[in-house]
C-alpha cells in the first residue's frame, strides 16, 4: 500500500466493529451482524479520506493466513463471513496458495454480498502439504469495502 491515505485503514486493518461502523454512518457498515467484535476490514473509501491518494494511486492489499496442513489428496471447507460493497473498478479476490506455489483464485467478488456467510469447497491437489489462505481487496480508489470475520479452514 501506498504510504498515503488515512494511516487505520491503509491496507486490511484489524478492528473492531464497533469502531469500524461509527467511522461513516449511514454506509450499511453497522449492517455486517455476522461480524463480532474484532474483524478484517479493507476499506478505500475510509482510506481515501485524507488527501485523496486514489488520486494517484490504487488500493492492493492482501490478507494472508498462516500456512496450514492440508489432508494429502483430500478436500477442504474454507467458510468465512463477508460483507463486501462494490464500486467502479474494485476487485474482491479469495486466493489459495498450496506449498508457497503460486495463487489460485477461489472466489472472485465483483458485486455486493452483504452480511453474508460463504463456504467455498477445496480440492487439495495430491502431494500438497500446507495451504495458504488470501483475502485480495485490489484495482479499488475511493470504492467501498471487504469485512471478514470468523475464518475457518476444515
Amino acid at each position: 500500500m501506498p504510504d498515503n491515505g488515512v494511516r487505520e485503514w491503509r491496507g486490511w486493518t484489524l478492528t473492531t466493529r464497533d469502531f469500524w461502523e461509527r467511522t461513516a454512518p449511514g454506509q450499511y457498515r453497522e449492517d455486517f451482524s455476522l461480524g463480532r467484535r474484532v474483524i478484517a476490514v479493507a476499506d478505500p473509501d475510509e482510506w481515501n479520506d485524507l488527501g485523496e491518494p486514489s488520486r494517484t494511486s490504487t488500493f492492493d492489499s492482501t490478507l494472508v493466513s498462516p500456512a496450514c496442513a492440508t489432508p494429502p489428496g483430500g478436500r477442504l471447507t474454507l467458510s468465512y463471513v463477508a460483507h463486501y460493497w462494490q464500486l467502479g473498478a474494485q476487485r474482491g479476490e479469495v486466493l489459495l496458495s498450496f506449498d508457497s506455489g503460486p495463487d489460485r483464485l477461489l472466489k472472485a467478488y465483483a458485486a455486493d454480498r452483504f452480511d453474508s456467510r460463504e463456504s467455498l469447497a477445496v480440492t487439495v491437489p495430491r502431494g500438497a502439504r500446507t495451504v495458504t489462505v488470501k483475502f485480495r481487496l485490489r484495482d479499488a480508489r475511493n470504492d467501498w469495502y471487504w469485512a471478514l470475520d470468523d475464518v475457518r479452514l476444515s
